[in-house]
């Protein structure tokens, strides 16, 4: 038994029926329609990988603050690093000041102390726990005072 090969409708096919015009069947191969349209993805990495002699092994990158003038320099080796910089040396210029602006304007809850146990800066809630700033004690009484 021999298949028998469907034809496929055009466009334009398909426009005549809903409009009840005839026109003749084109001659054109199914086979070569499919051939001009077939699908192409182009999703993922590209097939090419670059030459291992275009990319260089070893190079720095420079970065610089201009605001406070902080220079950072990157510096790149893909024999000691693959993943990124084996080493980032970061230059502050001389007339760089590091201290922390002013606490003396800010509320309670912002400002910082300084931890004399390993000289680092805490929050309020834990300066109070190391007793390096006692709150001032109220009445007593918390919240809204009651009508008279």
């Amino acid at each position: 038994m021999e298949k028998i090969k469907r034809h496929r409708r055009t466009k334009a096919e398909m426009n005549a029926v809903k409009t009840n015009v005839t026109v003749e069947p084109t001659t054109e191969n199914p086979d070569s329609f499919l051939e001009r349209h077939k699908k192409v993805e182009h999703r993922g990495r590209p097939k090419a990988a670059p030459e291992p002699g275009e990319l260089p092994t070893k190079f720095e990158r420079v970065y610089e603050d201009k605001k406070t003038g902080i220079k950072s320099v990157w510096k790149y080796d893909s024999k000691k690093s693959k993943s990124g910089p084996y080493e980032v040396e970061t230059v502050y210029p001389k007339d760089y000041d590091d201290t922390l602006p002013d606490d003396d304007n800010l509320p309670l809850t912002k400002r910082t102390w300084l931890n004399p146990a390993n000289g680092k800066y805490v929050g309020y809630g834990r300066a109070v726990q190391l007793g390096l700033f006692v709150p001032e004690k109220g009445d007593g009484k918390r919240g809204r005072p009651k009508k008279a």
